[in-house]
């Protein structure tokens, strides 16, 4: 089954110099604080397996929400997934992978790109 790696936007007024990371359902859900986006957004990045990208989506989110509902509990600061804006799939034995780019513009309200990474 293919690995993805997704990269979610989440609203948060936490900060820290460093990135950290949680453990749910065996995944790794990391905090990347250090690419921080604007003021009040953090990304978030969660690997998982799937079929295809649309089951990678809903899985990561099931790893993900109770990561974002304990820190959330504990500090007392709000967190809220926007979206995913990065997505790569990565297949055992191929050394091509397959990428989802995903930009939000305020005018057109989404735009989005497909690539392939060599």
């Amino acid at each position: 089954m293919p690995a993805y790696r997704i990269r979610y936007v989440c609203d948060t007024s936490l900060q820290f110099q460093k990135d950290v990371s949680f453990e749910s359902k065996g995944k790794k859900v990391l905090f990347l604080f250090s690419q921080r986006g604007e003021e009040s957004t953090t990304r978030v990045r969660v690997d998982v397996e799937a079929g295809n990208y649309r089951e990678a989506d809903v899985t990561a989110q099931g790893v993900l929400q109770p990561v974002l509902d304990a820190v959330s509990f504990s500090t007392g600061t709000p967190l809220l997934a926007r979206h995913w804006d990065f997505m790569l799939k990565g297949e055992a034995g191929s050394k091509t992978r397959k990428a989802h780019l995903v930009r939000i513009q305020e005018r057109t309200r989404a735009a989005s790109a497909y690539g392939t990474c060599h």
